[in-house]
């Protein structure tokens, strides 16, 4: 029987983080066995590296420290921090194995952290999605509409689809497979979850950042960290204070090329730390 990779990735019925089993398994052919931060050997896509940082209460401190000393390793493929603040702590693993990080932000938190410099791709393990798919769809909506998790009982979001003539609200709590399919299948998509953007990235589907309101954890610092990987600055459009985008805007403003995606794709492949399971 196969090794199972011990991926550590958060237990919701949420597509973005169950990526992270799919793409693992069906991009390098291994078996999956879910685990905690504490016991597993390898995190991916997510934006919970902070969780190998001291954090909580005195008793957990403590658990971590312990934790650092008898299960020392650790590899990380593209994972990043959620927020600017939450590279001031300490790793407690000590012996955290760096293949890829999602972004130049958390590549420069991390350098701090540890005082070595990293040679390593910056991008996020989401932008393989399209290998999950066997064929393209054909288009079905012209605009994809895809809420975080936390969004989509926000009322705006209905009146954002209302505003086009062909439109999908697409929800990330249904199988991430047809999520992805239907990210797939949109003209362009407008999304305020990160691995909204990141699986249209993946299909070269023009897509924009909007926001709802203020319920995302964290101060915007993933989608900084993701934009920082290709070198563009994190654009926005904030529906509560913005009117919503035309869609020669979605397609003008787009900015990532498909040779960037090409490119990223290769580097987070070539990245995968394959000793775990070969």
């Amino acid at each position: 029987m196969d090794k199972p990779v011990k991926l550590y990735y958060a237990k919701l019925a949420n597509m973005g983080d169950l990526l992270n089993e799919l793409i693992v398994s069906r991009c390098f052919g291994c078996t999956v066995e879910r685990r905690s931060f504490l016991d597993g050997e390898i995190s991916a896509i997510g934006s919970h590296l902070a969780m190998y940082t001291y954090h909580g209460n005195l008793l957990m401190r403590l658990q971590q420290l312990i934790n650092g000393r008898r299960n020392p390793e650790v590899h990380i493929w593209g994972t990043g921090f959620i927020s600017y603040d939450d590279s001031r702590g300490h790793f407690f693993k000590k012996n955290m194995v760096f293949h890829a990080l999602r972004g130049e932000l958390t590549r420069k938190r991390v350098e701090a952290m540890t005082g070595k410099v990293l040679d390593i791709p910056t991008g996020d393990g989401g932008i393989l999605a399209d290998s999950l798919l066997e064929e393209l769809p054909e288009m079905q909506w012209e605009v994809g509409i895809v809420p975080h998790i936390c969004d989509l009982k926000d009322p705006a979001v209905e009146a954002l689809a209302n505003t086009y003539e062909n439109s999908k609200i697409i929800n990330v709590k249904d199988d991430p497979l047809e999520v992805v399919r239907q990210i797939a299948a949109c003209g362009c998509v407008l999304s305020s979850s990160l691995h909204g953007l990141i699986v249209a990235d993946s299909f070269g589907v023009p897509n924009m950042h909007l926001v709802f309101d203020e319920r995302l954890k964290g101060d915007g610092f993933k989608f900084d960290d993701y934009y920082s990987a290709y070198g563009l600055e994190h654009r926005q459009i904030d529906l509560r204070c913005q009117r919503p985008p035309e869609l020669s805007e979605v397609y003008g403003e787009y900015r990532i090329s498909p040779q960037m995606v090409r490119e990223k794709k290769r580097q987070m492949r070539e990245s995968f730390p394959r000793q775990l399971y070969d």
